[in-house]
């Protein structure tokens, strides 16, 4: 099936955050904590971006969907373990952040919906800024020589690091609650699923992933899906 450049472009924006989670680790390693805030900061607006202009351009899919989730964690997953370097306590939310991944990932192999919660959502706006924030303010010196004001930065830090815990565990909740409020099913790639070619259709088909976005993952690759 041919793409449209729109497409391409589309998902191109996502893989430069992919490409960018990777470069996040020589950046911290040769230039510290505060350049990593900024890169940091400017990779995430690629998130913004990316769904932005496939809802303007009309190029949203469930690959582009699927393709932007995984993008996420990757991005999500190496900034903790890079913060997780001078804050330990990371650790912990990185091993929460892997856990709500798989709650989704059974979730939606069950057939249950794998829309994001809007909870969900707004864990992550609230989580990235907290994550640049406290990522800036690790290197409060550098920070201090632009913004020329003085602030208690460990306190601030650790009073964003209960927001982003608590948002986190209130997310987790949420996730496994919707999963055994849905029900476990059998996994969809254990029944019989529809043609590969007409998988890929629907997988890159904007008109079809606008129909049924809120649809389980069974409408999408079960072949006698009722």
């Amino acid at each position: 099936m041919k793409v449209s450049k729109r497409f391409l472009f589309v998902n191109f924006i996502t893989l430069l955050r992919v490409i960018g989670s990777i470069l996040l680790i020589p950046i911290y390693f040769n230039y510290g904590y505060f350049v990593l805030g900024i890169a940091v900061l400017i990779f995430v607006s690629t998130d913004c971006i990316d769904g932005f202009l496939a809802r303007t351009l009309h190029t949203s899919t469930f690959f582009g969907a699927i393709f932007d989730a995984i993008s996420d964690k990757l991005f999500n997953i190496i900034v903790l373990i890079l913060i997780s370097i001078k804050y330990p306590i990371m650790f912990a939310l990185i091993a929460m952040e892997c856990l709500i991944f798989y709650v989704a990932f059974n979730s939606t192999v069950s057939g249950n919906k794998s829309r994001t919660t809007k909870l969900g959502k707004l864990k992550m706006v609230i989580m990235s800024i907290s994550i640049v924030l406290i990522i800036l303010l690790s290197d409060y010196d550098k920070l201090y020589s632009i913004i020329k004001i003085s602030l208690n930065s460990e306190m601030i830090i650790n009073y964003l690091l209960i927001i982003v815990f608590i948002f986190e565990g209130i997310t987790l909740i949420d996730y496994i609650r919707l999963y055994f409020k849905n029900g476990k099913k059998k996994k969809v790639f254990e029944r019989e699923l529809k043609d590969k070619k007409e998988i890929q259709r629907m997988l890159l088909s904007h008109e079809f992933y606008k129909e049924n976005k809120n649809e389980p993952i069974e409408k999408l690759v079960l072949k006698n899906y009722k």
